[in-house]
């Protein structure tokens, strides 16, 4: 701390000595008391000695600066000259030189910077797959405004095409380590964010069963095409592995039946019904 303090005084010294005089010190009077108590400390005054507070401001004197540092003068007057004659007898070669170095930058496209991070352009893995009969946003418009069991449960096996379609059961493997049901919802949450793009082509219903401490996840999935959706793009699989898919066939009864319930999230769900903890519809 008392070393700190003296290289502050000895900064500020220069300033107390040359340049603040009275009518500039009184504004400072904090500054003023903390100086004069430090430099007339013992161990100050060993350092500095006496130091005598300025009295008058100190000016510039060219004069005395002139005889102090005649050969830096000389030397730049002498460089100066030298420098314009030679500007002189090039100038016109450097101007013309100074124009097409401009437009040749302006020629040249912006190089890359190899270090910069590349985004992964998104390809959409579905385009290549012929038209489909049935319009997944027609479904979800019916799902979302309508009565489920009466208007959007029909409205699904009537027109759906097994053939452009295919759906799924996920079943999560990690059931032991779910504490809280809300937890349990936010980890849904968190899947159906991470494939936003999948929208279009997909639509899921994935529900928490159980009380705290005694949970299970288990959803059903329509997806475009007849391959597992998450599979075919990197960013879409990061919470997939976390789960166990089935293929349903969509004339088997039981897999109807199933798929119905998820969808209106009431029914029997393999003996864990009536209804859901919690849950969420990707759509």
């Amino acid at each position: 701390m008392l070393q700190d303090s003296l290289v502050c005084c000895v900064c500020v010294c220069v300033c107390v000595l040359q340049v603040l005089d009275p009518g500039l010190r009184a504004p400072y009077v904090n500054v003023n008391r903390w100086f004069a108590t430090c430099v007339n400390q013992p161990q100050f005054k060993a350092v500095l000695g006496d130091v005598p507070l300025c009295t008058k401001m100190a000016v510039f004197d060219a004069k005395k600066y002139n005889e102090l540092f005649p050969k830096e003068k000389k030397e730049k007057a002498k460089k100066g000259g030298g420098e314009a004659k030679e500007e002189s007898g090039k100038g016109s070669a450097k101007k013309q030189q100074k124009s097409d170095t401009h437009k040749k930058k302006e020629a040249e496209p912006p190089a890359e910077e190899d270090d910069a991070p590349k985004t992964a352009k998104f390809v959409d893995p579905y385009l290549s797959l012929p038209p489909s009969p049935f319009i997944m946003d027609a479904f979800k418009r019916v799902y979302s405004n309508e009565d489920i069991e009466t208007k959007a449960i029909p409205y699904l096996w009537e027109n759906f095409d097994k053939e452009g379609w295919s759906l799924w059961r996920a079943d999560y493997r990690y059931n032991n380590e779910l504490k809280m049901s809300f937890m349990a919802a936010n980890l849904i949450g968190g899947m159906f964010q991470r494939v936003e793009k999948l929208h279009k082509y997909g639509f899921g219903s994935v529900l928490v069963f159980g009380e705290d401490y005694k949970l299970s996840i288990s959803g059903i999935w329509l997806f475009r095409g007849q391959q597992l959706a998450f599979n075919l793009v990197d960013s879409w699989n990061v919470d997939a592995p976390s789960y166990d898919f089935t293929k349903l066939d969509p004339e088997n009864e039981e897999h109807r039946k199933m798929v119905n319930e998820f969808l209106v999230w009431k029914g029997d769900f393999e003996g864990r019904g009536p209804e859901p903890t919690d849950g969420k519809i990707f759509k």
